[in-house]
């Protein structure tokens, strides 16, 4: 079996068209491993031609902090009811770490706000930069937050006195084993783990070999 594409659904992508490098925008919309991926794109003039059977596209984007990459071409294109791309599962998937700091597993209660609406959940991995936040199973309904938009919120370490609060950007959101996430990015010092936190967990990372 080839390398698994490690990506959440509904996740953005850029697609471009070498050798001109022509970009385009799209949205990763499912998977057959081994087979295909499918993507939807914008029905734009020309859009038909540019994605004949056998057409080379590179596709980018980001997961977990890293700047993920690959080369593929054109199985199908279809432009009713939707259109919708479906290129050959990738042969090799490259990955560039985007990170100045490692990002470090945890699972710390964490409450996430943005206007009157608040929702639960945990924080699952978290650097000095920014934070993984997974909503609670029990949520049924996309939060109502988009790539770019501020939120605030407060995560309590196992065993801390009181949670700290934070303010950060809206880097990703989607769904992943059928739970909606936000990839977020801290705004200002005020917002970055207290250095005794993310050294413990650093420590035990290492002790651990992570």
């Amino acid at each position: 079996m080839k390398e698994p594409l490690r990506i959440g659904l509904y996740s953005r992508m850029i697609l471009e068209f070498p050798p001109a490098r022509e970009r385009m925008n799209c949205r990763f919309i499912g998977l057959m491993p081994d087979e295909f991926v499918a993507v939807r794109v914008p029905l734009a003039p020309g859009v038909r031609e540019r994605f004949g059977e056998g057409a080379v596209i590179d596709f980018r984007y980001l997961h977990e902090g890293s700047l993920m990459g690959f080369r593929t071409e054109v199985i199908l294109y279809q432009a009713t009811p939707f259109s919708i791309a479906f290129v050959r599962y990738p042969d090799r998937i490259e990955r560039h770490d985007l990170r100045k700091e490692k990002r470090l597993r945890c699972r710390f209660a964490t409450t996430v706000t943005k206007n009157e609406d608040a929702w639960k959940g945990v924080t699952v991995d978290i650097s000095e930069g920014g934070c993984r936040f997974l909503l609670d199973a029990s949520v049924e309904e996309a939060p109502e937050v988009a790539e770019g938009d501020f939120v605030s919120g407060s995560i309590m370490p196992i065993g801390a006195e009181k949670p700290f609060p934070f303010k950060a950007r809206v880097a990703g959101n989607g769904v992943e084993n059928g739970r909606y996430f936000l990839g977020l990015v801290f705004q200002d010092s005020g917002s970055v783990p207290p250095r005794a936190i993310y050294d413990s967990l650093k420590q035990i990372a290492e002790m651990l070999d992570d």
